[in-house]
């Protein structure tokens, strides 16, 4: 698999919808484990019923303590958090 990156681990904030999702569905194609941080409950369970490299965890990325608890608990499952895309937004 030269040229592709295995057994990564990378979070993706905003990743269910739109830009986000896009960002996860190409990382999980590299055989690189995501983790999307959304708020939509719902969206985040839809993208991970097609694509198994990808986990969904449930924060507000307002709120630091909930962006704490979710990377604790990947590098608790995963070891370590190999990279991040800050893709979320606030809409007024």
């Amino acid at each position: 698999m030269k040229g592709r990156m295995t057994s990564k681990v990378v979070m993706v904030t905003g990743g269910v919808k739109g830009i986000g999702r896009g960002i996860c569905e190409m990382l999980a194609s590299k055989d690189i484990i995501v983790v999307a941080v959304d708020i939509d409950e719902e969206a985040g369970f839809e993208l991970v019923a097609h694509n198994p490299m990808i986990r969904f965890r449930q924060a507000d990325v307002t709120r630091e303590n909930e962006v704490a608890a979710v990377v604790e608990e990947i590098q608790s499952q995963f070891g370590r958090l190999d990279g991040l895309v800050n893709n979320a937004a606030i809409a007024n």
